[in-house]
């Protein structure tokens, strides 16, 4: 589970840190970080069921409010 979190917050971090981006483009950036190309999809599919990200218009990704929400309580520190 914390693997998979870790890789949600890749593409969630890449998103914000990068804006809307085109799929192939979504992709190039985060496979170094997670390993694979066929880890970032999947990633990118879990995003998309979560609705912490969402396609605009075909081929283009964008962050969601609940994307945004979801990298604060990723980044906050626990005790």
């Amino acid at each position: 589970m914390e693997r998979l979190l870790d890789h949600i917050w890749v593409i969630l971090k890449t998103l914000s840190d990068s804006g809307d981006l085109r799929y192939t483009d979504l992709i190039i950036l985060s496979t170094p970080k997670i390993g694979s190309a066929a880890t970032s999809e999947r990633t990118i599919a879990q995003c998309l069921k979560g609705s912490f990200i969402e396609r605009p218009e075909k081929g283009v990704y964008r962050l969601t409010d609940k994307g945004r929400a979801m990298i604060r309580a990723l980044e906050t520190p626990t005790t």
